[in-house]
Order: C-alpha cells, then structure tokens, then sequence
C-alpha cells in the first residue's frame, strides 16, 4: 500500500482578526503592499493604514500590522505586489474623505476593494474582512433620569457618562432648575444645569 503524501494548503496571503470592536491585527503571509479600509457606522470610506497617504505600506512576509479606528464597522486589508497609487485620494499630506466618499459606497465590501483596486491599478491584488459587530455606545441619545442632561451620540465635544458623573458630584448638592421671581431680569441656573455634558476644560 502507497501513500500519497498531500502538501498542507497553503495559507491565505493575509487575513484580519480583531481583538476588540476598535483594535485588531492583520497578518500578511507574503512580501507586499498592505492597505487597510474601513467604513464607518454611517457608511463614509476611511483609510486606517497607512496613516498617511505618502507611505507605502510595505510589509516583509509574515509581517503583523497593528490596527486600531474607533469608527470602522467593516474592514477590508488589501495586499498588493506593487505599492499603491494614492494620488487621486491626497489633500495636501491627508487622506481626502470627500474623494473617498465620489469614489463609492462605503458601506459595502465590494466599494472598498473597488477603492484599493482603483489605487492598485493593474498590479495583483489580495483581500480578508472583518465586521466588528454593532454595539450600543453608553453614550447613546437619552436623558438621565433625574438629571435632566441629554447625551448625545458620541462626540468629542461632551463628556463621557463616567466623566458626567465626576462632574455632578463635583457640583452636589446645588439645585438643578431654579424658580424664576417676577421681577427677575436674569432667571439663575445652577452651574451644573449651565455646563451640563458639554466637554469645557478646567470644569
């Protein structure tokens, strides 16, 4: 009896695992051009590597690019044998957000890798996904109860809800609405009714 001895599969030319909803790792199997693209919640076309449009994104085999974007929802790493052509993508140093979002519809796979084909020209070209999945941010728009703060979707210009927290108890103890006298020009408002969420230093 002969056996035939069956050499192992090769291994995908790259691939993407995420270790949380913001951060992952693509590992890249041959010498090449690694791009990676995402589109966030809202479906806008992003570029997350290279960080700049002037690097190439080389990476030697077996190489493990770390990835991180807390906007991206699908993610798609685009190897290449030739380095990009990102012309068509730069404003100034950037990448451009208004030419990525003419060039397609980031909302699918498809559109991303059509971006990175259209930057890869005719060279060969290999691509893995990922999909972090939809998770409903604390900050989510909603009124705490009793507080009568409205948080808004995410925005770095209003305080997380810890951050709120530390803020109220900073003010504790003051009245949130102050009745207003007939005679009153200006009505009073605690200082905590006046800041709210909003993200203001030094308070």
């Amino acid at each position: 009896m002969f056996f035939v001895a069956q050499n192992p599969p090769a291994p995908p030319v790259l691939e993407v695992q995420l270790a949380s909803t913001s951060t992952g790792a693509v590992r890249v199997a041959r010498d090449g051009y690694v791009m990676v693209l995402a589109a966030d919640w809202k479906g806008q076309a992003i570029v997350i590597h290279p960080s700049r449009p002037a690097l190439d994104g080389h990476v030697a085999a077996d190489a493990v690019v770390q990835i991180r974007s807390t906007r991206a929802a699908t993610w798609v790493a685009v190897w290449s044998d030739r380095p990009f052509s990102t012309g068509p993508f730069t404003a100034n140093t950037f990448w451009s957000t208004d030419s990525l979002r003419r060039a397609a519809d980031g909302s699918s796979v498809d559109a991303l890798v059509g971006i990175a084909r259209r930057m890869a020209g005719d060279a060969s070209i290999a691509y893995a996904t990922a999909g972090a999945a939809p998770v409903r941010s604390l900050v989510a728009t909603r009124a705490r109860r009793g507080a009568g703060v409205p948080f808004p979707e995410f925005n770095s210009g209003y305080l997380s809800p810890m951050a709120f927290r530390v803020r109220q108890a900073k003010y504790q103890g003051a009245a949130l609405f102050v009745a207003c006298s007939a005679s009153a020009a200006v009505c009073p408002q605690s200082v905590l009714f006046q800041l709210g969420n909003m993200n203001l230093r030094n308070h």
